[in-house]
Formats: C-alpha cells, structure tokens, sequence
C-alpha cells in the first residue's frame, strides 16, 4: 500500500512540474510575441512617417500616447469613379496612432483624403497588446537649436522618438526605444 502511495505521488509531482514549465514557456513565447507587434508597429510607424509631408489643411498632431498626420495611404479605391480592377491605390490621407492604458493596446486607424478633410477615421486595427506604455517625444529645430518636446507644435519634427514598455513573463519592465526621422520635414 504505501509503495502504490509513493508512486501515486511521484507521478502527481511530475504532473504538476510538466504543468508549471508548460505554463512558463506560454509565458515567454507570448513575450516574443508582443516584442514581434511592438517591431511590426514601429516600422509600420516609421513606413508612415516617411511618407508624411507638410499639407495645409491636415496639421501635425502628437501628444505623449498618440500621434496623427498627413501622410501616403493605401486605401480602397471607388471602382464606380476609377473604372480601375485594382481594388487599392495610394493617395493623400491621414493616420492616427494611439495608445489606449486601460486596455494595453496600440492602435492604428486611417482616413483617405475626403476622410480626413471631415476628420473622419476608418475603423481602427491593434498592432501591438499587452503593453504597459507608449510615449511620443518630438524634435524641433529652430536656427542653430534642438528641442524635444511632449507635444508637436501643429507642424512636421525633425523626428519623433518613441518609448514602448513592455511587462516582461517574469514581471520586470523593459524600454524599448526608437528614433524616427521624417524626411520632409527640414525642407
């Protein structure tokens, strides 16, 4: 009898083992996962910027967790108007990013030209979650001066910094930072 309990109980503890590592490797493989969104969002975000331009109508808007402007969209095309089989084409329009805490998510939304002109939005689209935080800096140079700041002045930066924290499997908090230029905006 207490041969079968010892058995019974070595096998309940290599159970119990197999399931606690089952459960930390979930933990990491999801972690490579959001590092995979946050790099698919910052070049999707880097994409954008460098297609940004200066347009009178359309300002240059960012804060600390969201940025919107101007830029090149690939959008659905009006098949009635262009006659054209290709259902997408590139056109002015605009792009929003934002960063929601509550629910740990960035999220990208854009508008083609008429869209944006009504400050109007297509639906949005998560690139990257769970998140613990997102900040946009933005670099101005005025003369022989540099200046970051935590909100744009209504017109294209230099570039845009961006500072993504990531919640790592074993509770720690790590930065990711990236710098962003955008082309257009010195001339």
């Amino acid at each position: 009898m207490t041969l079968v309990v010892s058995i019974v109980a070595m096998i309940g503890l290599a159970v119990n083992q197999s399931v606690v590592n089952g459960v930390k490797l979930w933990d990491f493989t999801r972690q490579l996962s959001v590092e995979e969104d946050v790099f698919i969002f910052l070049d999707r975000l880097g994409l954008d910027l460098r297609n940004a331009f200066h347009f009178s109508q359309l300002a240059f808007e960012g804060a600390g967790e969201n940025v919107a402007f101007p830029t090149v969209t690939w959008t659905r095309q009006d098949r009635r108007i262009s006659g054209v089989r290709d259902d997408y084409c590139e056109q002015i329009g605009r792009v929003e990013y934002v960063f929601d805490k509550a629910k740990g998510t960035i999220t990208r939304r854009q508008a083609n030209y008429s869209q944006s002109l009504q400050a109007k939005f297509g639906s949005e689209r998560v690139l990257a979650s769970p998140v613990a935080g997102l900040k946009f800096s933005y670099l101005y140079a005025t003369g022989e001066e540099t200046v970051w700041e935590d909100e744009s002045r209504g017109y294209l930066p230099v570039a845009v910094r961006v500072e993504i924290k990531i919640k790592e499997y074993n509770g720690d908090v790590r930065v990711l930072s990236r710098l962003l230029d955008i082309p257009l905006a010195g001339t």
